[in-house]
């Protein structure tokens, strides 16, 4: 073995392993250039086919799906290629050739580590799915309960397989990490140091930690859902995604708000198991009459509680409250709505026609209030 060794470091040896080496590297290196170039030219493929299917408006091409997956494997198959040129230039080092076997070895080692992984992440993903189907499957719900729970399950199974990816991808970085020849023999005191670093990341990145907590305690708690409309901090829209980190708000006018879910703090759900609104209707303070106007009023909630699609909407007649307050500019006068979740708009601008409309035809007057102009 000595003789072998020696014999190993001769200046014509170590000459002709470093040719050898850099020959296998420049063909190697040749391949990922082309590689590369292919890769590129799939993306462009691809991105070309996805316009031209926004363009359309949605296409029904199989082609993107392939043209993808194709990228994918030469991606792959780049990382490969790169990881094995590592071992050349190791295994150009005298010494280093078992070394050098283990970085080869190390993708197969580590396909067989996502593939268990996967496959534990996609059971657990079918045990959520039958527990959360269970849950909103429970007799015991009452019925005013049943369309919150069917909107709770989607966003809580949503949540769920978002954390349980995140912890899937956690659990093979760690797996690799060990895996990487060095790693599992690197001492106590450094692990100890590592521990102390991602200590110090917590302590940096503690807002991330905060809007994390508060996105799990928004999912458990059921502050709001997706298809919620909700207020928080004078922003308002509906609610389209309640991830881990954020909510996203659609408002009136189509723009998306991303919120961090630790400033959620002061909200408003007006969709939760039910909705409801106030309308105010404004009398002429010269000319109220208002026992008439009360009457006529009272004859359009109960004719619009009878009438369809509204007797399916409304949860309860409206409720004409009476006078509300006296100003200078009018008499207010309260009718309040209470609906299913998400109806409280549709049926007040109903409800607000009719009332302007009998109030025409029996000469009761409103109030001129004037109207802000934004």
């Amino acid at each position: 073995v000595l003789f072998r060794s020696r014999r190993t470091m001769q200046p014509d040896q170590l000459s002709q392993r470093w040719r050898l080496s850099a020959g296998v590297g420049l063909l190697m290196m040749l391949s990922i250039v082309l590689s590369l170039r292919h890769w590129g030219n799939l993306r462009n493929r691809l991105s070309a086919l996805q316009d031209q299917a926004a363009a359309n408006h949605g296409s029904a091409d199989r082609r993107p799906w392939r043209l993808l997956w194709q990228s994918r494997l030469v991606f792959v198959l780049v990382m490969l290629q790169l990881l094995a040129l590592v071992s050349v230039v190791v295994a150009a080092t005298p010494g280093r050739v078992p070394l050098a076997l283990a970085l080869l070895l190390q993708p197969i080692e580590i396909l067989i580590k996502a593939a268990g992984v996967v496959a534990v992440v996609v059971l657990l993903k079918l045990v959520l799915r039958l527990l959360l189907r269970q849950w909103r499957s429970n007799p015991d719900v009452p019925w005013q309960q049943l369309a919150r729970r069917k909107q709770r399950y989607a966003n809580l199974l949503q949540a769920g397989c978002r954390l349980l990816n995140l912890a899937g991808l956690l659990v093979l970085l760690a797996l690799v990490l060990i895996g990487i020849p060095g790693i599992s023999a690197t001492p106590l005191s450094t692990w100890l140091a590592g521990g102390a670093l991602l200590g110090a990341l917590a302590f940096v990145f503690q807002s991330l930690l905060r809007d994390f907590v508060a996105g799990l305690v928004i999912l458990l708690e059921d502050h709001y859902a997706v298809g919620d409309w909700v207020e928080v901090d004078g922003l308002e829209g509906d609610v389209e995604d309640v991830g881990v980190l954020a909510t996203q708000l659609r408002g009136i006018d189509q723009r998306v708000a991303i919120i961090p879910n630790s400033r959620c703090d002061r909200l408003v759900n007006h969709t939760r198991l039910r909705s409801g609104m106030e309308l105010i209707v404004p009398l002429h303070t010269s000319q109220p009459e208002l026992e008439r106007a009360l009457a006529v009023l009272q004859e359009v909630c109960d004719s619009f509680a009878a009438q369809e699609p509204w007797n399916n909407t409304l949860l309860q007649p409206p409720w004409l409250r009476g006078v509300r307050q006296i100003t200078p500019m009018a008499v207010e006068v309260s009718v309040l709505l209470v609906t299913s979740a998400g109806e409280q708009w549709a049926a007040k601008r109903a409800l607000l026609g009719q009332i302007v409309t009998r109030f025409e035809q029996e000469g009761l007057k409103l109030a001129q209030v004037p109207v802000a102009i934004s």
